[in-house]
């Protein structure tokens, strides 16, 4: 987790969505309320704002799609009211160990220099063609396209185009821990070109969660601009309330060539709720109930180095392929009330399941199976 954004909706606006949407949303997976305090950073082209805000947000994040609004308002005489808004997505097609497909990102901000009487804007897209390749826990990924920026301050506009390109390499050592090495290069108008290369991990430490990321432009900078930039996070469910985490990061930015930015140090606290009540939790291994008969089954990438199939009751033990995303591969299915059995395949033909696997049980015969509760409404 990472502070929220830089710099959206209006106040109010943000206020309307939030009693539009909540009724709707309860008891839908993936979306969750946050309430923290923090530094948060703020872009309005050619200069770079930091605010100390108490912030309410909304969002929903769900395999590689997210979205967020949220708005902040001052804690301190220097602070700015301010709100934004973030969608991202992957769309995508993938066969084996191949993956095509697309990334966009759209960001919105707005905010409110009270001293000064000074309103800001700006927004943001990114569309970036991909294609990535894994073997076994190693996954590879190449991504390239253009992204925009464009800002207004009390009347004047600025515009920045960049094309963007980037290297990525993600080993998944184990269903709990991500490692990553990144090389990026943008280019700009007449002679900017800028290098970036960084790494960063994530590691979960039941029932918390830890990350942490560095990196530094190697080359494109202006004279005397930071070249290094980190983050550092965790978080960790709270005891008294379903569901609910609470979670602090610390980030130091470097030079930004997006936004022509300097060096900056952000940081937050807060809690972040599901809506709905308390979560049936997104399992690194196992199955994962999103709604009544939908369900995903996991399995780790460093568990199959292979495409693996699955087979079970629900399909008359006949095998169907799995797919990869990210560290796992996944199979979603639309199943009734009930129990179910099932296991993975290898394209050998091997049976087995991992010891990763929830409610792993000895099939009687020299091998093993898993057992798959679907629930029902209920009384």
């Amino acid at each position: 987790m990472t502070l929220p954004f830089r710099g959206g909706l209006s106040g109010p606006t943000l206020g309307a969505l939030l009693c539009l949407l909540a009724p709707g949303l309860v008891g839908a997976q993936g979306w969750s309320l946050d309430v923290h305090a923090g530094r948060v950073t703020h872009e309005t082209l050619p200069i770079s704002d930091q605010s100390t805000n108490a912030v309410l947000g909304l969002g929903y994040s769900l395999d590689r799609r997210s979205f967020r609004v949220a708005a902040g308002l001052p804690l301190d005489s220097e602070g700015l009211i301010w709100s934004a808004a973030s969608l991202e997505d992957r769309l995508s097609w993938s066969r084996g160990r191949l993956e095509l497909g697309v990334d966009a990102l759209g960001q919105t901000h707005l905010h409110q220099d009270s001293r000064e009487d000074v309103d800001g804007w700006g927004a943001r897209g990114r569309l970036l063609p991909m294609v990535s390749v894994s073997s076994g826990p190693v996954l590879v990924e190449a991504r390239t396209g253009g992204s925009f920026y464009r800002s207004t301050l009390a009347g004047e506009t600025w515009t920045r185009n960049l094309h963007e390109s980037d290297l990525r390499i993600l080993s998944f050592p184990a269903s709990s821990a991500r490692i990553s090495a990144e090389v990026r290069h943008l280019r700009g108008a007449a002679e900017e070109r800028y290098t970036f290369a960084g790494t960063s991990a994530s590691l979960v430490l039941a029932p918390g969660v830890v990350w942490g990321a560095v990196g530094a432009w190697i080359s494109g900078l202006p004279e005397g601009a930071p070249s290094v930039g980190w983050e550092i996070g965790g978080s960790h469910p709270l005891p008294v309330a379903g569901g609910a985490r609470v979670w602090a990061s610390a980030r130091q930015e470097a030079f930004d060539p997006t936004f022509l930015t300097g060096r900056r140090t952000s940081w937050g606290v807060g809690v972040s709720y599901p809506l709905g009540g308390s979560p049936r939790g997104r399992p690194t291994a196992g199955p994962e109930e999103r709604r009544e008969g939908s369900v995903v089954l996991r399995l780790p990438l460093s568990d199959a180095p292979s495409r693996p199939l699955v087979a079970g009751d629900f399909t008359s033990w006949e095998p169907l392929p799995m797919t990869r995303r990210d560290g796992h591969w996944r199979l979603e299915l639309e199943l009734e009330p009930g129990v179910y059995h099932y296991a993975f395949r290898t394209p050998d033909g091997e049976w087995f399941v991992p010891e990763s696997i929830p409610n792993r049980r000895d099939d009687g015969m020299g091998g093993w199976v898993a057992v798959l509760i679907v629930q029902g409404d209920g009384p």
